[in-house]
């Protein structure tokens, strides 16, 4: 019985340091894929080599919160496997457009992605910059939390200014924590209007992928 009992937890040792490894594997793999697309992001900004279609195919820009001591590459679609790099965009206009650009990023117990986002305040700067190397400035205007199926955040309105809207999940599963920034320079209310989500093929996806963050 003694025996037994000894066999069952070095299995579960055995298991339990596999799945560690792999895990460290997983991560080790997501953060040089990431360092690679940032060298070249770099490389094509500072001229260095043509801007490859790669590049712009995957990578949408960059994202900077100097509060935060936050800066990632922004890739362009987002997926499980894109989330485990680095932040994604999820919809709305390119950079310098206006519209809401809902970006998204995983809540990382070691404190990266947007793992500090929620020490966010009132007036923090968020610099967005395109793929060729210009920076845009918003201000944080808005935080509150949001339950995993509300999609409002996603909303859009070509007329309005120009907003940014950052998504990550938090130590609740069934919620959202929302970061809403309002370009600077702009005129508006310093809040983003909601408009109804069509339920769309797309934004059903969408709303899966955020649900597994």
């Amino acid at each position: 019985m003694k025996k037994g009992f000894t066999i069952v937890m070095i299995l579960l040792l055995v298991a339990l340091v596999s799945l560690r490894l792999y895990r460290f594997y997983e991560e080790q793999s997501h953060q040089q894929e990431r360092e690679k697309l940032e060298q070249l992001y770099n490389e094509a900004l500072e001229g260095k080599i043509p801007s490859s279609t790669k590049v712009e195919e995957q990578v949408f820009g960059r994202i900077m919160i100097p509060s935060l001591d936050i800066q990632y590459i922004i890739l362009n679609k987002t997926t499980d496997e894109n989330l485990d790099i680095s932040i994604t965009k999820v919809t709305g206009p390119a950079i310098h457009q206006k519209g809401n650009l809902v970006l998204a990023g995983h809540n990382m117990k070691n404190g990266s992605f947007f793992g500090k986002l929620t020490n966010i305040n009132k007036s923090d700067k968020i610099i967005l910059e395109d793929q060729t190397g210009k920076k845009m400035e918003y201000v944080m205007i808005d935080k509150y939390i949001v339950d995993e199926s509300d999609l409002s955040p996603l909303s859009q309105d070509e007329q309005s200014e120009s907003m940014l809207t950052l998504i990550t999940c938090t130590d609740n599963p069934d919620q959202r924590l929302i970061v809403v920034g309002q370009a600077t320079g702009t005129k508006g209310t310093g809040t983003l209007a909601r408009f109804p989500v069509p339920v769309t093929p797309q934004v059903l996806e969408l709303k899966k992928i955020l649900k597994r963050k």
